[in-house]
């Protein structure tokens, strides 16, 4: 049974004459202003209703680091059902006030709780680099071990996206252009969406991570964050895709594929190319294609095609440690 937390006030602790720490209760009308989509309150209690609690580091009275974590038993995660959660910190961070505020208030805070293990999975190394190593130099100072996924990520720069890809894929796109229709779908036709995502999944012996209950229930707390297009050739769908803009900087193709019936014109290669320019429109650097993995394994013709497209390769680190 999870572990409900309800605190009246957030409790404050003292570590110098700047720094304090405290930990606060969380419910529908909690705010906090986070880097992560994923690490807001709203977000966190999609995840899961019951079971959270936040740990925040001040510096004169300002938030200058976070996390939360979700209890279940003798388990702590950050987060419990997300791309990843983890630390935020601004800036680089006082590694020596980071590891007091790791060791008195979050990790004595736990083992209170009952807590044996805790689980932090982090953001693609690429996306914030100054952060990973703050947070990896931290974790490893308190014997963590940890786990390495593969992830993809497009830079989007001023360069055309033409110019980033293979030149087979640049051949397929100059045909795309002519041949297919992208647009975006409102949020109230987001189950079209998932339905022909759902379908692509079903052609190639997968299925999708959430439900459409879930999906609608992310669009309906998120509207301003979930996006939803689709690739078209003459009214059929060829492709399509679910979007999250994750942070300011980044945003997430949560799902996207097309039907195995357009494989040879490979209709994701334009999709890309869309979303590519429309992120360096409105000023967003980073287009998170996500992992490249299967059961533990990476997977190596999924890789080659996001290397084609132009993504950088970069490792998605998650901690444990016991406690």
């Amino acid at each position: 049974m999870a572990h409900a937390f309800h605190l009246q006030a957030p409790r404050h602790s003292v570590l110098s004459s700047i720094y304090t720490y405290r930990t606060v209760s969380l419910s529908k009308k909690s705010k906090a202003k986070t880097i992560y989509l994923y690490n807001a309150p709203r977000h966190l209690l999609s995840q899961k209703l019951a079971g959270w609690i936040r740990f925040e580091l001040l510096c004169d009275a300002k938030v200058v680091a976070s996390v939360s974590f979700n209890v279940d038993l003798a388990v702590a995660r950050s987060p419990f059902r997300a791309p990843f959660g983890g630390l935020e910190i601004e800036g680089k961070g006082d590694q020596q006030v980071l590891e007091r505020w790791w060791r008195e208030g979050i990790l004595m805070t736990l083992k209170m709780r009952g807590v044996k293990q805790l689980e932090l999975k982090c953001p693609p190394k690429i996306l914030n680099e100054d952060l990973f190593n703050v947070v990896d130099q931290n974790m490893l100072k308190f014997k963590a071990t940890y786990q390495d996924e593969v992830a993809s990520v497009l830079h989007v720069e001023a360069e055309d996206f033409e110019n980033r890809i293979t030149l087979s894929k640049r051949q397929r796109l100059k045909k795309n252009r002519t041949a297919f229709r992208f647009k975006r779908i409102p949020l109230t036709q987001v189950d079209s969406v998932y339905h022909f995502l759902a379908q692509c999944r079903k052609e190639r012996g997968r299925k999708l991570s959430l439900s459409l209950r879930q999906v609608c229930a992310l669009c309906e707390a998120f509207p301003r964050a979930v996006m939803a297009f689709t690739v078209e050739i003459q009214s059929v769908r060829a492709a399509a895709a679910i979007v999250v803009r994750e942070s300011g900087n980044s945003w997430y193709t949560f799902y996207y594929s097309h039907r195995q019936m357009f494989n040879r014109q490979s209709p994701n290669v334009f999709l890309i190319e869309k979303l590519y320019d429309l992120a360096r429109s409105k000023g967003v650097p980073w287009l998170n294609l996500g992992t490249s993995m299967s059961e533990g394994d990476i997977n190596r013709p999924l890789l080659h095609f996001k290397k084609s497209l132009g993504a950088e390769t970069t490792i998605k680190r998650t901690y444990r440690q016991l406690l």
